[in-house]
């Protein structure tokens, strides 16, 4: 089966979907969106993802989408594509108008939803670990609505490609905040610490479930800020995202970090991940990885 698209009830071939010139997630940037990873033809976090998307809608004031029918056509189209390892994009706009910053009261939403199969990015390699670069944040005051509003991390993360790395870290002043597309963490002594949650941060699933195991496991995490210094002397640097999952980080800058090799912490907790979609979904750990 081909990659699949839905748009507003119409599912074709992604090649063929098509919205409006005038929709305002075109124009302006006015949507939100979310992501997540489809192992042995089931989405993992479904239900999370769902909730964040509602919380999102919510804070910018989208109206009139209806989540519970997005879920179906998300299950629906993962279903037709027949794909065993895929990755679900799901987009929700204000809709369509003439161009206009003030929005028109009675619009309806657009919803487009997608369904590719998934491809792990050269650049990330869970053995050896990978590579990122650090840089400034410049991206707006309110990153924890995961909206489509991304040119800071586009930016980003096309400096690091650039650069032969998988990832931008991105740094505030000297705190580091998170990275484009993922969640960053350090290992310190024993104890995972992971950055403040606040508007300056995406309030992470994948990062939501490492704590959860973090717990079940008897690792402590600590909350708190950490500077790109602490970061680069840390015992272990890791990433999290739902197609990242759990990914050890070796090269910052061209400095070496965490050691420079994918360490004790970051391997279990991958390992752990991973046991945790198996029991979830149902399905056989070979259908996700080693």
């Amino acid at each position: 089966m081909p990659d699949l698209a839905y748009v507003n009830g119409r599912v074709t071939p992604v090649e063929d979907a098509v919205v409006s010139i005038d929709d305002r997630g075109f124009v302006f940037g006015d949507a939100v969106y979310e992501a997540l990873r489809v192992y042995g033809g089931k989405p993992f976090a479904l239900d999370r993802h769902q909730k964040r998307l509602q919380r999102s809608l919510a804070e910018l004031r989208i109206g009139g989408a209806d989540v519970a029918a997005i879920e179906a056509a998300i299950l629906d189209l993962i279903d037709r594509s027949a794909l065993r390892d895929a990755i679900v994009y799901w987009q929700v706009t204000r809709g369509a108008q003439v161009r206009d910053h003030a929005p028109a009261p009675d619009l309806k939403p657009t919803v487009v939803i997608t369904v590719r199969a998934f491809k792990k990015s050269a650049l990330l390699d869970y053995e050896r670990g990978s590579k990122v670069i650090a840089v400034k944040d410049i991206r707006w005051g309110r990153v924890d609505i995961k909206s489509t509003n991304l040119l800071p991390n586009v930016l980003a993360r096309w400096q690091a490609k650039e650069a032969g790395c998988y990832e931008a870290i991105l740094v505030a002043g000297d705190i580091v905040r998170e990275a484009c597309a993922t969640a960053v963490g350090i290992a310190r002594e024993g104890a995972l610490v992971l950055p403040k949650q606040g508007p300056w941060i995406l309030p992470s699933i994948t990062r939501e479930i490492t704590e959860e195991l973090c717990e079940r496991a008897k690792i402590p995490v600590m909350i708190r800020d950490f500077s790109l210094d602490e970061l680069l002397s840390a015992d272990e640097v890791l990433l999290m995202g739902s197609s990242t999952e759990i990914a050890g980080i070796v090269e910052v800058n061209g400095t070496p970090a965490g050691g420079g090799r994918v360490g004790p912490m970051t391997r279990k907790l991958l390992s752990l991940y991973r046991d945790s979609i198996a029991e979830s979904l149902g399905i056989s750990r070979s259908e996700i990885g080693d």
